[in-house]
């Protein structure tokens, strides 16, 4: 089973405790909720409620070209969106702005530790990377219209939206102009915290006849 497949199931089973809410949702839903994730790899999951119970979708999108707006954004060097927006990703994009090879992890420990006076280039780099996944959620909503929610995992996504000036960043972005038809608006946002969520929509197929 493909591992999105799984975290996809989960998505309706999820408590408040496994979540780190963005943002509620406000407008009306459509049946279609959507995750995804950013840690060793990326990938995405779409859910759709049907009169017969959930179903997933596979997909293998981190091997997708990177969308015009975000390749314009960072430059070369990101030819799909796997190479950006992974663990992998944050380092290049960190190497990318200033020269220096860091691990990811490092890279937002430091970043959560530091202000103005302190490690600033670790600050921006993850900063910069917060408003780049407002960017793809823009996208992800346009391709999916994920009306039920839109849900970010892996530790990239946790690490970088953990840390307050990133997230105002992610969803100065996402709401922000270029969005014409306003698809993002009221659509609950929210980070995956429980590690164990795929395992639970392994649990809810194997339960599918």
């Amino acid at each position: 089973v493909n591992d999105l497949e799984a975290l996809a199931m989960a998505l309706p089973g999820l408590e408040a405790g496994d979540l780190d809410l963005l943002r509620p949702g406000q407008g009306s839903g459509n049946g279609q909720r959507l995750v995804a994730n950013c840690g060793t790899g990326f990938n995405v999951g779409l859910l759709r409620q049907a009169p017969a119970g959930p179903v997933a979708f596979t997909a293998e999108l981190g091997h997708a070209a990177l969308p015009a707006p975000l390749a314009a954004a960072v430059g070369e060097g990101f030819p799909t969106v796997e190479h950006l927006f992974s663990g992998a990703g944050l380092a290049r994009l960190h190497q990318a702005r200033t020269g220096e090879l860091a691990e990811p992890a490092a890279l937002v420990a430091r970043a959560a530790a530091s202000d103005a006076a302190s490690d600033r280039a670790a600050l921006e780099t993850v900063i910069a990377m917060g408003r780049l996944l407002g960017l793809l959620a823009r996208q992800l909503v346009c391709t999916y219209l994920p009306r039920d929610g839109l849900y970010f995992a892996g530790s990239m996504a946790r690490g970088v939206l953990a840390l307050p000036a990133a997230r105002a960043a992610f969803l100065a972005e996402l709401d922000g102009a270029g969005d014409p038809l306003q698809l993002a608006e009221g659509i609950a946002l929210a980070v995956i915290t429980q590690d164990a969520a795929a395992l639970t929509g392994l649990a809810v197929l194997a339960d599918q006849p």
